[in-house]
């Protein structure tokens, strides 16, 4: 109930926060592929039936660690939009010039982060 609920939220924001088409398949496959990997890995932490403590704090602490990341990488997210923002207004870079940036993925300065 706690676990599941995640992948669909961790796949689209990993995805919409990769800029190119390559780029976001790499993600993408490397978040489904760790994700499977946890699968195998949760079959070595579940030792001790029927409590699963050791089982139960591992992806708990697994759980804590991943949020602790998310909201590491918001802040860093809110912080590189900023910068770009900066840089757009500075340079006078407008929506209407998007199709210059088009090939630079996440590198362009329209591009932003979803948070």
């Amino acid at each position: 109930m706690g676990v599941f609920p995640t992948v669909p939220v961790i796949i689209t924001w990993a995805s919409s926060n990769a800029g190119g088409d390559l780029k976001r398949g790499v993600v993408l496959a490397m978040v489904i592929g760790l994700g499977n990997f946890g699968g195998i890995c949760s079959s070595f932490v579940y030792l001790d039936p029927p409590r699963f403590h050791i089982g139960h704090g591992t992806m708990m602490g697994w759980l804590t660690f991943s949020a602790l990341l998310s909201v590491f990488a918001m802040w860093d997210y809110k912080r590189i939009n900023k910068q770009k923002e900066q840089v757009c207004r500075e340079r006078g870079i407008t929506l209407d010039r998007r199709d210059e940036f088009r090939d630079m993925g996440d590198e362009s300065p329209l591009f932003r982060y979803t948070i």
